[in-house]
């Protein structure tokens, strides 16, 4: 098995006798490698390639991969790895979005692939929920006020007067935000573009709407609107100044899908003309140095610093789902959350 440098500690602990794992370091490329890049003097695959430190000998009996939370693997990338692996039968990706793996590298050589389901799905509704609950009591107002020793009291929303529309309502972290924010006694819109899904009796939700033919009507009717669609042609950019302008005045927008979904700048000028409230968001496309700064001034913008899913126990429960398909590879048609 291929498997992370961040789970050799689990393996040590919990791995069966008969499993021989082998160990990979990938992390970003760094500073340097990129300047190398830039002065042509290396490529992007020979550096993707010098991550994975076992020798060739090492990798040709590897039935298994694990591609760990940090990996990126597009074509370029999957062209490098995938032949030094003639044996691979099953690659394991630790997220549930997979626009960052060229699965059809995988399918041309008949590789199942398979991601991780619901594993992080509470993790990240827990942050999505505290978030609403800050915003709602405004605590990032009470902490600027506390930096610059000022006391003022300010006034709080109460949860059941709240209506919160989850744009992505049907999968594992929209439905499971659902629940948390009912049980929190606030009013819950979901959207899907799943016809049957809409049809169907959803205890979690108050309403539920088609995406496409009610988004309007949505935006006009909640005071948070949270974005949790996956990443594909038709959603790249989706929400942007037509949909802003369609919210309800102060309202607050939490992007916990896929950071290509918003309009960056325009988010941030409806922030900065109060139109906005907040925007709560994991990660930002630019990851500059202005752009920061330009973050760190803008009212109302709360980072979360790709921290949503960074639970303690993230990596011990990628490994029991990992081990879990791994008794299966006899029937990869039996492996659970496959995605090819």
């Amino acid at each position: 098995m291929l498997v992370p440098e961040e789970s050799r500690e689990i393996f040590a602990e919990a791995s069966p006798k008969d499993v021989l794992p082998v160990f990979y370091s990938y992390r970003d490329m760094s500073y340097t490698q990129r300047l190398k890049r830039k002065l042509g003097r290396s490529s992007a695959a020979e550096d993707f390639s010098a991550c994975f430190r076992p020798g060739r000998a090492d990798l040709d009996d590897i039935v298994a991969m694990w591609l760990g939370a940090a990996v990126q693997l597009p074509a370029r990338y999957a062209d490098v790895l995938l032949p030094q692996l003639p044996s691979l039968r099953w690659a394991y990706v630790q997220r549930t979005g997979m626009e960052h793996v060229a699965l059809e590298c995988f399918v041309n050589r008949a590789i199942p692939v398979s991601n991780s389901g619901s594993l992080t799905s509470r993790w990240v509704a827990e942050m999505i929920v505290t978030g609403i609950a800050s915003h709602l009591k405004q605590l990032p107002k009470h902490i600027h006020l506390q930096k610059r020793a000022q006391w003022e009291p300010l006034w709080a929303r109460s949860f059941n007067e709240v209506r919160v529309g989850i744009i992505g309502g049907s999968g594992n972290i929209g439905t499971e935000t659902a629940r948390m924010c009912r049980a929190l006694d606030m009013h819950v819109t979901g959207t899907s573009r799943n016809w049957e899904f809409v049809r169907a009796p959803q205890p979690l939700f108050h309403r539920v709407l088609h995406t496409l033919e009610q988004l309007p009507e949505l935006l006009g009717s909640v005071d948070i609107v949270v974005l949790l669609l996956p990443l594909t042609s038709d959603t790249r950019g989706f929400f942007g100044p037509d949909q802003l302008r369609l919210m309800k005045p102060g309202s607050a927008l939490f992007n916990y899908g896929r950071v290509g979904l918003v309009d960056e700048p325009a988010v941030i000028a409806a922030l900065t003309s109060r139109r906005l409230s907040a925007f709560y968001t994991d990660f930002l496309a630019d990851h500059s140095l202005r752009s920061r700064l330009r973050a760190a001034r803008t009212p109302g913008l709360v980072l979360t610093h790709n921290s949503s899913a960074h639970a303690r126990g993230k990596v011990r429960a990628a490994y029991e789902q990992f081990m879990r398909g791994l008794a299966l590879l006899h029937e990869p048609a039996a492996i659970p959350n496959r995605v090819c």
